[in-house]
Protein backbone atom coordinates (compact mmCIF):
# COMPACT_ATOMS: atom_id res chain seq x y z
CA UNK A 1 0.00 0.00 0.00
CA UNK A 2 1.32 3.63 -0.95
CA UNK A 3 1.61 5.80 2.15
CA UNK A 4 2.18 9.60 1.96
CA UNK A 5 4.11 11.23 5.24
CA UNK A 6 4.29 14.84 5.51
CA UNK A 7 6.41 16.28 8.42
CA UNK A 8 6.77 19.55 9.38
CA UNK A 9 10.22 20.75 10.39
CA UNK A 10 10.14 23.89 13.22
CA UNK A 11 13.72 25.85 13.10
CA UNK A 12 14.81 28.29 15.75
CA UNK A 13 16.65 31.36 14.68
CA UNK A 14 20.50 29.54 14.98
CA UNK A 15 18.52 26.77 12.42
CA UNK A 16 18.57 24.42 15.15
CA UNK A 17 15.36 22.93 14.88
CA UNK A 18 13.36 23.08 18.23
CA UNK A 19 9.94 20.62 17.24
CA UNK A 20 8.93 18.14 14.36
CA UNK A 21 5.13 17.56 14.00
CA UNK A 22 4.37 14.33 11.16
CA UNK A 23 0.85 14.73 9.22
CA UNK A 24 -0.40 10.85 8.24
CA UNK A 25 -3.44 9.25 7.55
CA UNK A 26 -5.41 12.76 8.45
CA UNK A 27 -3.69 13.03 12.12
CA UNK A 28 -1.36 16.06 13.13
CA UNK A 29 1.16 14.35 15.58
CA UNK A 30 3.73 16.54 17.57
CA UNK A 31 7.05 15.11 18.09
CA UNK A 32 9.13 17.81 20.13
CA UNK A 33 12.59 17.24 20.69
CA UNK A 34 12.82 13.96 18.48
CA UNK A 35 15.83 13.84 15.78
CA UNK A 36 14.80 13.55 12.07
CA UNK A 37 17.42 11.64 10.63
CA UNK A 38 16.92 8.75 13.52
CA UNK A 39 13.51 8.81 12.96
CA UNK A 40 12.61 9.45 9.30
CA UNK A 41 12.93 5.09 8.32
CA UNK A 42 10.70 4.65 11.36
CA UNK A 43 7.98 6.85 10.09
CA UNK A 44 8.10 5.67 6.65
CA UNK A 45 7.81 1.95 7.69
CA UNK A 46 4.66 2.51 9.73
CA UNK A 47 1.39 0.92 8.82
CA UNK A 48 -1.24 3.02 8.06
CA UNK A 49 -3.26 1.08 11.14
CA UNK A 50 -0.47 1.74 13.05
CA UNK A 51 -0.66 5.54 12.55
CA UNK A 52 -4.69 5.42 13.23
CA UNK A 53 -4.78 3.05 16.41
CA UNK A 54 -1.86 4.80 18.07
CA UNK A 55 -2.80 7.08 21.11
CA UNK A 56 -0.57 10.13 19.90
CA UNK A 57 -1.41 13.58 21.26
CA UNK A 58 -2.73 15.60 18.39
CA UNK A 59 -2.80 18.66 17.23
CA UNK A 60 -6.15 20.54 15.44
CA UNK A 61 -5.06 22.25 12.69
CA UNK A 62 -0.66 22.81 11.38
CA UNK A 63 -1.28 26.35 11.93
CA UNK A 64 -2.31 26.16 15.59
CA UNK A 65 1.11 24.08 15.95
CA UNK A 66 2.90 26.44 14.30
CA UNK A 67 1.80 29.49 16.55
CA UNK A 68 2.82 27.14 19.68
CA UNK A 69 6.59 26.46 18.20
CA UNK A 70 6.89 29.98 17.88
CA UNK A 71 5.18 31.25 20.75
CA UNK A 72 6.79 28.54 23.32
CA UNK A 73 9.89 27.24 21.50
CA UNK A 74 11.37 30.45 19.82
CA UNK A 75 10.93 29.05 15.98
CA UNK A 76 10.24 31.45 12.90
CA UNK A 77 11.24 29.08 10.03
CA UNK A 78 9.40 25.74 9.07
CA UNK A 79 10.29 23.44 6.64
CA UNK A 80 8.09 20.75 5.01
CA UNK A 81 9.23 16.91 3.87
CA UNK A 82 7.21 14.88 2.00
CA UNK A 83 7.82 10.58 2.91
CA UNK A 84 6.53 8.40 -0.14
CA UNK A 85 7.06 4.71 0.79
CA UNK A 86 5.03 1.16 0.58
CA UNK A 87 3.92 -0.14 3.81
CA UNK A 88 2.63 -3.90 4.65
CA UNK A 89 -0.71 -4.10 5.94
CA UNK A 90 -1.08 -6.47 9.22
Amino acid sequence: MKTRTVVHIALNAKNERVGNLVEVVGRLIPFDGWCFTQRSKIWACRATSEWINADYGTESTLKQWKKHAADFDGAVRFQRVTLIGETNEN
